[in-house]
């Protein structure tokens, strides 16, 4: 007797119908939901992300979004909604001040020291000619246009996710302290 084949769609469909069956009649931990991903070969990151995503959709009563609303956007897989941009880009925006502060005092103490032991040549412009170039090129890139997309992308999901571990390992700590 022959074995029947199926296609690989097939063998997903039948693998899926056969685990929605079987999840509707379990519960499942965060370490099962672990271990079910590492035996699927799903990374930690994706996972993290997921798990944040299903979090905050059932946090939120539904709402009508616009069709072409999150159309094109290809991180929303991943859980990086508008709400979550938002704040990367205030992110960003942080971290430009933060470097032109520098730039400030660094400006004001170059000024000083060359004040204080050659007031006879003015040498202090140069070294923040050239490090004002890269404020002006950090400030474009954050206020104007993104220069590069998929670098900006990667950054995303990057501090997306460094920012869901810090939580999660607050939420544990939390969770052992209770205990």
């Amino acid at each position: 007797m022959t074995e029947r084949r199926y296609s690989e769609d097939a063998a997903r469909e039948i693998l899926k119908r056969a685990s929605d069956v079987q999840l509707k009649e379990s519960d499942f931990s965060d370490s099962h939901l672990e271990q079910m991903a590492q035996e699927l070969g799903i990374s930690e990151n994706a996972l993290v992300l997921a798990k944040e995503q299903y979090l905050a959709e059932q946090a939120q009563p539904p709402t009508a979004t616009p069709v072409d609303a999150t159309a094109d956007d290809d991180l929303s897989g991943l859980g990086i909604t508008p709400q979550i941009r938002q704040q990367y880009e205030l992110h960003r925006k942080r971290e430009f001040l933060s470097h032109l502060a520098v730039y400030g005092v660094m400006g004001i103490f170059f000024f000083l020291i060359n004040l204080f032991s050659s007031p006879e040549s003015w040498w202090f412009f140069w070294p923040m000619l050239g490090w004002g170039i890269g404020v002006a090129i950090h400030a474009i890139n954050t206020y104007v246009t993104v220069l590069d997309k998929d670098d900006y992308e990667d950054e995303l999901i990057k501090w997306h996710t460094k920012r869901v571990k810090r939580r999660r390992k607050l939420v544990d700590k939390r969770r052992a302290l209770e205990e």
